[in-house]
């Protein structure tokens, strides 16, 4: 049976295709559309649907077109069909728990808001039990959209409205308040270790842990009038000590309130696992803290756990739930690497395109490790492209920008040579899974999928300034064999190399752009920035002078 699934709401557009319960593949619609969080009319055309169904150059047509029902309407209408819609967050729920490999888990779903709901309120957080094939909701949290009457607010930080009772939506309020943008999050999380917690107490005003295990998020006229005053007296640069005091209690005041709730779940479940799904769940600083401050023993967050991963949600849903189909195994998700693979052939064939500007040279595996290892151990940046791309944010060690990690400078280059961005935002470390905790204080088997943030050892820190962060921590990947053979193959050359069996990684892209998909993206990439050289399949690249 085959099965299409569409995700995302407003942004963050995907698609998965999968065969029984086999995931054929799955993509976000930014990779293809180049427009960052698929926000933009290149989006709306929904090439990641023909990418998913195009099969040899042939359009194969699915048994089953299922989509979660906050998606843009005129979205499911012009590209869906007749798609079946199933509710927001179950969608998140059935992503992160048909691929745990958990019979049984407890499953926490927050965002910014969910589906509406027939009582006139939306979905905030969500709280559900899983067995076998079935996911039943427990218990939600729900709040309401106000619309803003607030002058200041529309003009410095584009905000129209705000949804009560949402933590996700406190993020997303907070991390313009600061002075990020709409969708950059992940800024704020690594400006937070920065900030102190001067701030704390008036901010929690906002926000109150309720005895039933749930949450009030609720904005007055006072809470608009002090951030106000705050920015007033606040420089325009991101590293003014205001806003790292707001960025600091915003970070604080969710993981509070994440874990408030997440006790709550425990309660109502007793079940010793957590699945974790919706756009908080990207928070891997919080992530890393949910095995040690709640009584669960194992937590979960699949790779595309924001609005993307609803597209792979709603198609394990429709196999599992709709189709009835038996769940014979635990896991449906091998690893992150879920795009379509490129053959030597059609990056040779882009390679020949570009010959006036690039000096190209074909290498076996072995000596292409070899060569990759070597050039990190002499501190080059190197774009890596192989293999089948990542599904969700983090670029996993196929489609990655990779450095040495022990170099002291390092993260300043690559901010100001490479990626263009803010020079305080960290770089995440790749480990092979088998020394992980010989270098971080990691709580349990792996984390493939850079999603939990660990701290580095106080032993280490020195020996790895450029993925340490302020705070003494790193978003840690754990490198296995059977998840990245050749990612693995790499580190392991650099380890007899160096004696240190980490690289830095980020994502193969600059500010503002998604991450590369197709060769065609990575060698554009390439020509217009300062990586070194460029390992993309079998090939060895530099630029011409």
């Amino acid at each position: 049976m085959l099965i299409l699934g569409y995700g995302g709401s407003i942004h963050d557009f995907s698609y998965c295709l999968m065969e029984d319960n086999h995931i054929i593949c799955a993509i976000e619609e930014e990779r293809i559309s180049r427009e960052k969080y698929a926000i933009g009319p290149k989006s709306l055309i929904a090439r990641g649907s023909k990418y998913c169904l195009t099969v040899d150059g042939v359009h194969i047509q699915p048994d089953m077109v299922i989509a979660n029902d906050l998606l843009l309407d005129q979205f499911v209408q012009t590209h869906a069909g007749n798609a079946l819609k199933i509710n927001h967050h179950l969608s998140h729920a059935a992503g992160v728990f048909y691929t745990s490999g958990y019979q049984e888990a407890a499953i926490l779903i927050a965002d910014g808001r969910g589906s509406d709901l027939i009582n006139g309120n939306i979905e905030t957080v969500s709280f559900y039990y899983a067995g076998d094939n079935d996911i039943k909701l427990l218990d939600r949290v729900e709040g309401n959209e106000i619309k803003l009457d607030v002058p200041y607010f529309k003009e410095h930080f584009s905000i129209d409205e705000i949804y009560t009772n949402s933590i996700g939506d406190f993020y997303s309020v907070m991390t313009r308040v600061v002075g990020f943008h709409k969708n950059e999050d992940g800024k704020l999380m690594g400006l937070a270790p920065y900030g102190t917690d001067k701030l704390v107490p008036w901010l929690q005003k906002y926000v109150h842990l309720c005895p039933n295990g749930h949450i009030t998020v609720e904005y007055d006229t006072s809470f608009y009038e002090e951030i106000e005053k705050i920015l007033k007296d606040c420089s325009a640069d991101i590293m003014d000590q205001h806003r790292l005091d707001l960025a600091y209690a915003t970070q604080f005041i969710t993981e509070k309130a994440m874990l408030h709730m997440a006790d709550h779940l425990y309660q109502l479940t007793g079940c010793k696992n957590i699945c974790l799904g919706g756009g908080v769940a990207l928070n891997s600083v919080l992530n890393g803290k949910i095995a040690q401050k709640t009584p669960f023993q194992d937590v979960y967050i699949m790779p595309a756990s924001g609005d993307s991963g609803t597209s792979l949600g709603a198609a394990l849903y429709g196999y599992y739930a709709i189709h009835k189909a038996p769940r014979k195994e635990a896991v449906c998700i091998p690893n992150a690497y879920l795009g379509k693979p490129y053959s030597n052939e059609s990056i040779l064939q882009v390679l020949e395109e570009n010959r006036e500007k690039l000096h190209f040279s074909y290498l076996s595996t072995d000596k292409l490790c070899e060569r990759a290892a070597e050039s990190l151990a002499e501190n080059k940046i190197l774009g890596w492209f192989q293999g089948r791309s990542e599904f969700g944010p983090r670029a996993l060690g196929s489609r990655s920008i990779l450095a040495n990690a022990c170099h002291p400078d390092m993260k300043d280059i690559l901010n100001a040579r490479v990626k263009f961005r803010e020079a305080f935002r960290p770089f995440a470390p790749s480990v092979l899974k088998e020394y992980a905790k010989d270098y971080f204080e990691i709580d349990c088997q792996e984390s493939p999928y850079m999603l939990k943030v660990f701290p580095v050892r106080k032993d280490k820190r020195k020996l790895l300034p450029s993925i340490t962060h302020v705070d003494g921590s790193a978003r840690v990947q754990t490198v296995s064999k059977e998840d990245n053979e050749i990612y693995y193959q790499l580190i392991d050359c650099f380890r007899r190399r160096s004696g240190v069996p980490i690289i830095l990684n980020t994502s193969f892209n600059i500010k503002g752009e998604a991450i590369v998909e197709s060769p065609l993206d990575a060698i554009r990439c390439f020509l217009t920035t300062n990586i070194d050289i460029l390992y993309i399949g079998n090939y060895e690249v530099i630029k011409k002078q």
